[in-house]
């Protein structure tokens, strides 16, 4: 299933079962909002860099069982 189809819940268990990283959810959003912005235009701000670097340390606590 495509990650921006899927529910907040069914993001949190693909993550939680490594199905994919919050990094690849994290690209996969910025990616569609990208492609969506120039025509809806409702973003002031958009901080991917914060939002990679929460999704990696996320990630990183997975690994570690935390």
């Amino acid at each position: 299933m495509e990650i921006g189809k899927m529910t907040a819940q069914e993001i949190r268990s693909g993550i939680i079962e490594k199905q994919f990283t919050a990094k690849e959810v994290i690209t996969s959003l910025f990616e569609r909002i990208y492609e969506k912005e120039p025509i809806i235009d409702g973003y002031l701000t958009l901080c991917n860099k914060d939002a990679l670097a929460q999704a990696e340390q996320t990630d990183r606590k997975i690994k570690r069982g935390e």
